[in-house]
């Protein structure tokens, strides 16, 4: 997968830090940084498959169906998972494929549940209603993330 690679490594830390920026800024990303993102890592796949090296179609395969899979629970769900997370974990899931993405997701949406739970919680106990509160998804994947990259690269 790309993120065994620098290239793959140094493409994903920027684009999470990028995304996560947004993403607690306005809770919204550009389709336009997407695209470029998309654009962007499918050069990194061209110069990392003219450097010989093979890539596992299963892995990618696998990757790309859930993230599809992401994209229509979005769809279908009225963005309670917002399109523009499930666009983020589908330039993920093509960076490190469909084991990583899968802890990926798992320990994401385990932390957006232990903060939720603990959101409600301050919430109620202070009297306030939160049931149209919105939290930004994209961070609670930074922990996980980081720590892929660093399990990738040898450091761990």
């Amino acid at each position: 997968m790309l993120i065994t690679t620098v290239y793959g490594q140094v493409f994903l830390l920027v684009f999470l830090l990028i995304f996560c920026f947004f993403d607690l800024k306005t809770m919204q990303l550009d389709l336009r940084l997407f695209l470029f993102s998309l654009s962007l890592l499918s050069a990194c796949y061209l110069f990392y498959l003219q450097t010989g090296h093979a890539l596992s179609g299963r892995e990618l395969g696998f990757a790309a169906l859930t993230c599809f899979s992401l994209l229509i629970f979005s769809v279908l769900s009225r963005e309670a998972l917002g399109l523009g997370d499930a666009l983020f974990f589908f330039i993920v899931g093509l960076t490190c494929g469909f084991t990583r993405l899968i802890l990926i997701l798992l320990f994401s949406f385990g932390g957006a549940g232990i903060f939720s739970l603990i959101f409600i919680a301050h919430e109620t106990i202070c009297g306030r209603s939160c049931k149209s509160k919105r939290i930004p998804f994209i961070p609670f994947t930074a922990p996980i993330l980081l720590f892929s990259l660093l399990q990738a690269g040898g450091f761990l």
